[in-house]
């Protein structure tokens, strides 16, 4: 399953860049690296906004120069310290207030502390399916791509045994081993997605 790649192309990169907070003067490095939860939700909030006529207030960029312009946007709504986002109830909040500001509610899917194989596929593959990007959370894993980072999921491929992930991190194209992510030793692992939230009729 994956979703559509071409709306996460910003001037060539695939989602955005963290580093683009330094390169554009928006923060210092020591702020820019830790800025990957800004990144990622910069990048949900992009494909949230380019699929779905109700969320297009969101974010009409094009640009880096436009996608940095979002992350400035989101930053104290979320509030990185130096430890970056650190929970999934962090970002949930910031997103949620970002959103409602521009006067849209957003609903969320969240599935924390994820240690069973399945449950955790299940949600991400669920969430793609409903071309929703997800947002991952690892906390002290061995792997230097996830140590205490945050990617943006963009797709789930189905291997011989187990499935690949498909995500944005850095601003490139990244494949990883879903199995070796999940059963590495890890604090935390977590992911969320959002949706646009309908209002109730009367």
């Amino acid at each position: 399953m994956l979703l559509n790649e071409k709306l996460f192309n910003v001037e060539g990169s695939y989602g955005g860049q963290q580093s683009w907070l330094k390169t554009f003067k928006v923060k210092n490095q020591f702020w820019a690296d830790r800025s990957c939860g800004v990144t990622a939700a910069a990048n949900l909030i992009m494909y949230l906004s380019r699929t779905r006529k109700e969320l297009s207030a969101l974010y009409r960029g094009t640009t880096s120069e436009d996608f940095v312009g979002l992350m400035k946007e989101l930053y104290p709504f979320l509030k990185p310290r130096v430890y970056g986002i650190p929970t999934l109830t962090k970002m949930r909040q910031g997103i949620q207030k970002y959103a409602y500001s521009r006067g849209i509610r957003l609903s969320f899917y969240m599935e924390s502390w994820i240690w069973d194989v399945d449950e955790g596929s299940d949600f991400i593959i669920r969430m793609l399916e409903l071309d929703r990007p997800v947002l991952l959370l690892t906390w002290n894993s061995s792997n230097r791509e996830f140590r205490n980072h945050w990617i943006t999921v963009t797709g789930m491929i189905s291997k011989k045994e187990g499935f690949d992930l498909i995500a944005s991190n850095w601003g490139r194209r990244r494949i990883y081993s879903y199995e070796e992510w999940i059963r590495d030793k890890a604090l935390l692992r977590g992911a969320i997605a959002f949706e646009f939230d309908k209002p109730k009729s009367k």
